[in-house]
């Protein structure tokens, strides 16, 4: 019995999310244009910022954090590569050609992570002319 109860409850759920009534139809609507609203209004809300302020704490407090995760994301990249160049050399000795291309791709994505916060900082300032 219960399991019937179950099942049957099931049933109502999918056809609630396929075929909604016009009830349903009609709250789900009212509450997309609210959001919507809501959006359009955060959207316009002016900001009143002091003109001449020292925002250095801040902004160390973030650069600091930015290290930090640059630094994880760089040994992330060195592993990736070591285990890229590891499985290339391993390839090698097969004779299958997606094994030697999955470990160029694992070797390519180990140098872009590895390189990822010099490319940052690059694209932050600029290629020097």
């Amino acid at each position: 019995m219960m399991k019937q109860n179950k099942m049957q409850n099931e049933r109502i759920n999918q056809r609630k999310l396929v075929n909604p009534t016009k009830k349903e139809w009609r709250w789900h609507m009212a509450q997309f244009g609210v959001g919507c609203l809501l959006l359009f209004f955060a959207v316009n809300v002016p900001v009143l910022a002091a003109g001449n302020v020292d925002t250095s704490q801040i902004t160390n407090g973030f650069d600091a954090i930015y290290q930090v995760i640059a630094a994880i994301v760089s040994a992330i990249g060195s592993i990736f590569l070591l285990w890229g160049l590891f499985e290339w050399a391993q390839s090698l000795n097969t004779q299958d050609g997606g094994a030697q291309s999955i470990a160029f791709k694992r070797i390519g994505s180990g140098l872009v992570a590895t390189l990822a916060p010099q490319i940052i900082t690059v694209i932050r300032t600029g290629l020097p002319s």
